[in-house]
């Protein structure tokens, strides 16, 4: 796995404009999904529970959840505008099941591969080759 597409997220905090590449948000996503895991075992461990409840986040995993939520759904924006969507579509996860399954397979889809209103193609820079049908 490669750390940088994390820290790039996390670079830019709160950046809600421009576009992110689907690998940079699922990266991002992964890593944050693992480093979560590690500071639950570690809670575990020291017994740094937040509720009395048996099943509630410790100490780590929450301080990690706060410091994450702003970059979490900054890439998010970032994600949907690179699908030619605009951010407001995160307003979708309010609707159960079809909210949440709607924009999974947008943040899902290819980027669009040139400039949209939202900025340049986050993969023209990385070598992203177009097919005859992207030259018009």
């Amino acid at each position: 796995m490669q750390m940088h597409e994390f820290t790039d997220v996390v670079r830019h905090y709160a950046t809600f404009t421009g576009r992110a590449r689907r690998r940079t948000f699922w990266m991002f996503i992964l890593t944050g999904i693992l480093l979560a895991a590690g500071l639950a075992l570690i809670d575990e461990a020291l017994g740094l529970r937040v509720s009395t409840r048996p099943d509630g986040d410790g100490l780590l995993v929450s301080l990690l959840t706060l410091a994450l939520l702003l970059p979490t759904i900054a890439v998010t924006v970032r994600r949907l505008h690179d699908t030619g969507r605009s951010g407001s579509n995160l307003w979708l996860l309010l609707i159960p099941l079809f909210g949440w399954l709607t924009l999974l397979a947008w943040l899902s889809e290819d980027g669009q591969p040139r400039t949209n209103q939202w900025g340049a193609d986050p993969m023209s820079a990385t070598g992203r080759v177009p097919t005859p049908a992207q030259n018009d």
